[in-house]
């Protein structure tokens, strides 16, 4: 058939339309030939599209005939161009008479069509509409342009359809041949879809979603796996594809490729980007809902979710799980193990009990999995306080045991009984608990630690005659094992308890003689002891006790050990015994790191009186030698010194900014991020802010020590004035949990007494109340704090009741067996000042005797006042030099200005040593951790052959450092190296 069709001129059918609109005789003349020629063009028009798409679906002709259906196309879009009788050409020209200036204003009138025309649909054979219609029935400004609009967009999709079918044909073709050209058809295949194409909502041609297909199977073929990637992102660029036609592209093999390469077992070394993109090609939605899985493709999923859990992508690992379980289809559920261990790593414990129950008891777990995921699960119970729910735990994962021939872990159990002990401390709860849990003792491996706890919750309590039933208990239902010793370490410790010392050395000869070995052992049983024993003995004596074990019993140094002889050197301010028994300890093998750096620092303030200044410079030194010898506790440090030693507000706060920026924001967490919070929030005065951040951490169970419930208390008590049942609630509430509270008790009674102080209260009436709130305390259970008492008679002091405030402390310190060895500063300030009002020159004396006894450095304070004092007397001197009682006066506060001026210059040389001292601590163990490192490595290369001459020359070194080192030199306590040494 011919490939152009005559057309007329537009000037002929101008003339034609003109000619119709003459007469009312020629309209229907002209109407007849308009309708006559419209149907011709029609059915010409209707058999170019029918050719056209037979081309289209001959795939023989997609090459060749290209070229012919473009052209085709294109005369078919000349003739829609120029056809008048298309609504849109109608309207244009409708539209140019109605819009042209030299247009009639009264256009010829006629008789419109009864029945109302309307628009055609693009998809629809057009109807006729007379051009004669009323220009002010059709929308001028709005119809024609959109009907433009529309047609632009069908003609750019159709384009963009006829181009797709061409590449895929390209493709094809590049592959088809005897000697397939992939590289070319890839680069084809890149270069043509550089430009982005217009698709519609199907998306793009299934022609060509099956050539890439193949394009990218032919990669695959070729280990190109980075390009089949690339052709895969390519084709889901533009939109959804069907489930079928995306696993026509192989993505498992993809994948594998990717991250999942044969011989690669640490998923937690895999690169992070590729792994995120194997996941993103594996949770690629369709365009309808998934329903079933092959099991390849849920053994990748199942890989995907370890590898995303171990690399710390739980958002990921929810997403993956989430695709494996829609697309479960009643098979079982893989995977779960990653599922909790990602729900845990996010802190979302309350969904790890429903994982657990609905899903992790539907698996078969292993030995390890077992144990760890359970553990995870034990471990989010308790963080959320759900103790009952913790046991419910324990019962399932019991019944799992018994199913699967599995053992449960004993430190499940552990943890439950020993979060119900110091939660409650209530060893009637705690033996309900045991109780129950019982009966599933019996498929954990070692149920005799758990009569082991038990007996030391019972010792702890100091109910040793309950520990004993359950030793009975014990020994009725398992024999006498190994694993027992330190069951006996529980009552050497109820001993010490009572002081029987030599008990306690008795039970660790009859251990040593059952268990000859385990010094690893003895060492953690003999640390609680060694704690009791220091309370009540001085150093000569701790230092024999303790030579007593390490020659008879052999102890390791351990940390916890050389912290407590640290505290009991401290207290006695010999800071060269410190620095002997760190030297002795790290050549007993106990490394120095920031626990003993710590545990300097907290007695450089609390015994040396280090002012805050003072002990950030130590923290800062320390800090440059070595970032492991401080951590967030070292802060928590400078933060009480901070908020207990600030002159003002503003330093205050000053202060506590700056070691805020010090936080090791990935060691920040729980309770020490509490803290930090609490102290910021009370320095600014910020009282309901303080609060708050209390009491939602109990609610989301952070450890609360006293220093957190001290400040809340504070905060209530200047938040409500007079009003303490808010403090009184947080203490009783905090006692409950198992906090010491004495602190917070001090601080309520120290508020009342102060408020009756500044109401003018009559001072006997002050004293009978205190002593009357004293002894409701008692009553209670609660301790009042020496820090109470001093607050009192400090009160009695300033209002001019001198003589009563030394009696008040006098009696209240007998009352509580406070020995004087544990009298503070302020406690001897104000019975120094009431002495000096009394002219007690006796008493001014046994002040200055104390302070150099417990070796307690006087401050500003307290010298300040004896100066005054001394001033004063020098003033009444001047006026009556020969009176003897004031020359005696004078002479009694000379001497102990003198005296405290003496002992504050020495305080000042110590506070210096134990700077350089603690220093020089930390830098030898540093050196002393670096040269056994060298030596280790030494050791390594000796073996290996590599390094023949090191062995001589390091033994001789080693000869010649323990040939020179005496009893003067020796890193331990001169008292402990002759038992030591022999």
């Amino acid at each position: 058939m011919p490939t152009t069709l005559p057309v007329p001129s537009k000037g002929a059918l101008r003339a034609l339309r003109k000619l119709a609109l003459g007469t009312s005789c020629t309209i229907a003349l002209g109407a007849g030939l308009l309708t006559e020629d419209r149907r011709r063009r029609i059915h010409s028009a209707r058999e170019v599209h029918e050719n056209a798409k037979r081309l289209k679906s001959s795939r023989k002709y997609h090459s060749a005939g290209t070229t012919s259906l473009e052209a085709l196309e294109g005369q078919a879009q000349r003739y829609r161009d120029e056809a008048f009788w298309l609504p849109s050409n109608v309207l244009k020209s409708t539209a140019s008479v109605a819009l042209s200036p030299t247009a009639t204003a009264d256009p010829p009138k006629f008789e419109a069509p009864v029945e109302k025309e309307e628009l055609a649909k693009p998809s629809e054979v057009p109807k006729y509409t007379p051009s004669q219609m009323k220009t002010t029935r059709i929308a001028v400004q709005n119809v024609p342009r959109s009907w433009e609009f529309r047609n632009t967009g069908v003609v750019e999709y159709r384009q963009s359809h006829i181009r797709q079918l061409k590449i895929a044909s390209d493709v094809t073709m590049l592959l088809e041949q005897d000697s397939p050209d992939v590289e070319r058809a890839v680069q084809l295949f890149f270069e043509a879809l550089e430009e982005r194409l217009s698709v519609d909502k199907s998306g793009l041609a299934q022609e060509l979603i099956q050539a890439s297909a193949r394009l990218s199977e032919d990669c695959q073929r070729l280990s190109m796996f980075t390009t089949s990637s690339r052709i895969l992102d390519i084709i889901l660029s533009y939109g959804l594809v069907a489930e079928e036609n995306f696993n026509t592209f192989q993505p498992l093999k993809i994948i594998q490729a990717l991250v999942l390469k044969e011989g690669i077992t640490d998923y937690s070394l895999l690169d992070p980007e590729l792994l995120q993109k194997a996941c993103s090609i594996y949770l690629t939605k369709f365009k309808e809902k998934p329903k079933s899985m092959s099991v390849e493709m849920r053994s990748i999923g199942g890989k995907l979710c370890q590898a995303t859990c171990l690399q710390g992508l739980f958002d990921l690992t929810f997403a993956l799980f989430s695709r494996l379980e829609n697309c479960r289809a009643g098979k079982p559920p893989i995977a779960v193990d990653y599922l909790i261990k990602a729900t845990h790593g996010k802190g979302h414990h309350k969904k790890i009990l429903r994982h657990f129950q609905k899903l992790y008891t539907q698996t078969s777990p292993d030995q390890v999995q077992f144990f760890q995921v359970t553990g995870l699960v034990i471990d989010s119970m308790l963080i959320l306080g759900r103790l009952d729910d913790a046991e419910k735990v324990l019962v399932t994962a019991s019944q799992m045991a018994e199913t699967g021939g599995l053992d449960t872990s004993t430190t499940w159990f552990l943890r439950v009984l020993g979060d119900e002990y110091r939660t409650h401390r209530d060893l009637v709860r705690l033996q309900g608990r045991f109780r129950r849990l019982q009966p599933l003792f019996s498929h954990t491996r070692h149920p005799q630690a758990l009569y082991g706890a038990m007996i030391q919750y019972c010792i702890e309590a100091r109910d040793e005659e309950l520990a004993t039933s359950y030793y009975s208990e014990l020994r009725e239902l398992n024999d006498r094992r190994p694993n027992d010793l330190r069951i006996y370490g529980h009552f050497a410790l109820g001993k010490a308890y009572r002081g029987d010392w030599d008990g306690v050395k008795e039970d660790f000869h009859e251990m040593k003689q059952a268990v000859p070995e385990d010094d690893g052992v003895y060492s953690a049983m003999f640390t609680p002891i060694l704690k009791e024993f220091t309370k009540s003995h001085s150093v000569d004596e701790i230092e024999d006790f303790i030579q007593y074990f390490i020659v008879n019993f052999h102890l390791k140094t351990t940390t916890h050990i050389l912290n407590a002889m640290i505290d009991v050197y401290s207290k006695a301010h010999e800071v060269d015994a410190i620095t002997r028994w760190v030297f002795y300890a790290t050549t007993d093998g106990c490394a120095v790191d920031s626990k003993t750096f710590n545990a300097i620092l907290r007695n450089c303030v609390s015994i040396f009186q280090f002012t805050f200044d003072e002990t950030y410079r130590l923290y800062c030194l320390a800090r440059n030698l070595g970032a492991d010898l401080v951590n967030n506790d070292s802060l928590n440090i400078l933060r009480g010194v901070a908020v207990s030693r600030s002159p003002n507000e503003n330093t205050r706060i000053e202060r506590l900014q700056r070691l805020k920026n010090h936080d090791d924001w990935v060691e920040v967490s729980g309770s020490n991020e509490v803290y930090r919070a609490m102290t910021i929030t009370s320095a600014e005065k910020n009282d309901i802010a303080v609060l708050k951040i209390y009491k939602d951490a109990g609610r989301d169970h952070v450890w609360l020590q006293p220093k957190h419930l001290d400040l809340a208390v504070r905060a209530s008590l200047r938040l409500h004035g007079e009003n303490v049942a808010e403090a009184a609630r947080l203490i009783r509430d905090a006692q409950g949990n198992g906090i010491d509270v004495i602190n917070a008790v001090a601080s309520v009674f120290v508020h009342q007494i102060s408020d009756l102080y500044q109401d003018g209260s009559d001072m006997e009436r002050l004293a009978e109340l205190a002593e009357r709130t004293m002894s409701s305390f008692e009553a209670n259970g609660l301790k009042v704090s020496q820090k109470a008492i001093t607050h009192t008679a400090s009160l009695l002091q300033r209002r001019g009741k001198f003589r009563m405030a030394i009696d008040l402390w006098d009696s209240m310190s007998r009352r509580l067996n406070i020995p004087t060895s544990k009298f503070d500063l302020a406690t001897l300030t104000t019975l120094l000042q009431a002495y000096i009002q009394l002219k007690d020159g006796n008493g001014i004396r046994w002040v200055i005797s104390v302070l150099s006894v417990n070796k307690l450095s006087p401050d500003s304070q307290l010298k300040g006042t004896l100066k005054e004092a001394r001033r004063e007397a020098g003033k009444r001197l001047e006026q009556n030099p020969y009176s003897e009682r004031l020359h005696e006066w004078w002479d009694i506060l000379n001497e102990a200005h003198e005296e405290v001026k003496e002992m504050r210059r020495q305080a000042l040389l110590t506070k210096e040593q134990v700077t350089f001292k603690v220093i020089k601590i930390m830098e030898t163990a540093i050196e002393d951790q670096a040269r056994k490192e060298r030596t280790g490595n030494g050791d390594d290369l000796k073996e290996q052959g590599q390094q023949d001459g090191l062995e001589s020359s390091y033994n001789s070194q080693a000869e010649g450092h323990w040939m020179e080192l005496d009893v003067e030199s020796s890193p331990v306590s001169k008292r402990l190296v002759g038992a030591i040494g022999g």
